[in-house]
């Protein structure tokens, strides 16, 4: 039951309870199909959802600079899961201190994807997937793009996650190029601090 992902293209939750091989269970929630890069960028509304991305994405138009899911002040708590699909393209120019696909996460699910090529630059936190990830579970994430910031005391710049605290991880895997400035100390494939 904890591998089903039923989702729907409406911003509800329209499933409570299903059937699998006769067995009964029920969800705390549904899943909200994610097609496109604008469906993307529009988790900010509501950082407690739970999202699975229905296909891969073109995220080129990204040029300019996506908003990083989750801040300091609304970090993203829910779950995001992408299937296995890939995100290609994201490009994420952040001047604040947590830059990638998810900015702030706290107790979050993110699993299941890649983000292939793109570009993600920040301050202090920045990694492909999340920037600053506290507690709950990051899994199964291949990153391609490269990943760029300042990473001084407790900050760090990683391929996957630039700043883990108290938090599960598996199955991560960087081919990305990773590159601090001068006076960054926390550098890592996978995470920098």
């Amino acid at each position: 039951k904890d591998n089903v992902v039923l989702g729907s293209s409406e911003r509800a939750n329209i499933f409570t309870s299903f059937s699998i091989n006769g067995n009964n269970d029920t969800l705390e929630k549904g899943y909200t199909w994610v097609h496109n890069i604008d469906e993307l960028q529009e988790m900010n509304e509501n950082t407690n959802g739970w999202y699975a991305l229905r296909n891969s994405i073109d995220a080129n138009a990204t040029a300019d600079g996506f908003s990083p899911i989750g801040n300091g002040s609304n970090p993203f708590t829910g779950r995001f899961d992408g299937l296995g699909y890939s995100i290609f393209g994201l490009n994420v120019k952040e001047d604040t201190d947590a830059a990638g696909l998810f900015g702030f996460a706290t107790y979050a699910h993110i699993k299941n994807f890649t983000l292939n090529g793109g570009s993600i630059s920040g301050g202090k936190y920045v990694g492909a997937a999340v920037g600053s990830g506290s507690g709950g579970v990051i899994e199964n994430i291949t990153n391609t793009a490269s990943v760029s910031g300042i990473g001084t005391g407790e900050g760090g710049i990683g391929g996957i996650v630039g700043h883990a605290g108290d938090t599960t991880m598996s199955g991560l895997k960087n081919i990305g190029t990773i590159k601090g400035d001068a006076n960054s100390e926390n550098v890592g494939g996978i995470v920098g601090y």
